[in-house]
């Protein structure tokens, strides 16, 4: 067959969702969903939510000093993102913390995406700003399904703030 290479247009979303492939992931569980992947997540070392002690005792001085400040609540949430902003993305998508951990990041002043929104998230629940993660796959991943639920698909994790009126995605 004589079919011309797929040559990506510059509007798509992901030349994932117009490509043909074959994906094979392997469940250990025999229960595949969305809410075996939550559980999944939240059993991980490396997806620290609900905060752990032993990742979020480096963040106290820092909790401390905004606490300090006295600032309203929305302009606590400003400097809490401006205090995440010293730490540099380092252009690397994931789910999951690296092996550096939270506090070494932010020590280091570059992290992947979860380093540096889950320094995000813990700072803001530790200031007693409900915040959780929301995980979700980029443009460049591809399309989610949800009649087909897959840990693959994830590769990114941001911030939702309980507001007075639903969540802020941050």
């Amino acid at each position: 067959m004589n079919v011309p290479a797929f040559k990506p247009e510059p509007f798509i979303d992901s030349y994932k969702n117009y490509i043909s492939r074959f994906e094979i992931e392997i469940d250990i569980d025999d229960k595949f969903s969305w809410e075996s992947i939550n559980d999944h997540l939240l059993e991980s070392r490396y997806f620290p939510y609900p905060s752990s002690e032993w990742i979020t005792t480096c963040l106290d001085p820092i909790v401390d000093d905004l606490k300090k400040r006295n600032l309203p609540r929305e302009e606590l949430i400003r400097a809490v993102y401006d205090t995440v902003k010293v730490v540099k993305y380092n252009n690397e998508e994931d789910l999951f913390i690296s092996n550096k951990g939270v506090c070494g990041r932010y020590k280091m002043q570059s992290g992947n995406s979860a380093d540096i929104n889950f320094l995000l998230i813990q700072l803001l629940n530790k200031l007693d700003i409900e915040t959780h993660p929301v995980v979700l796959s980029t443009r460049d991943n591809g399309h989610l399904f949800q009649a087909n639920p897959s840990r693959n698909k994830l590769n990114y994790v941001i911030a939702a703030v309980n507001q007075y009126n639903g969540f802020k995605l941050l």
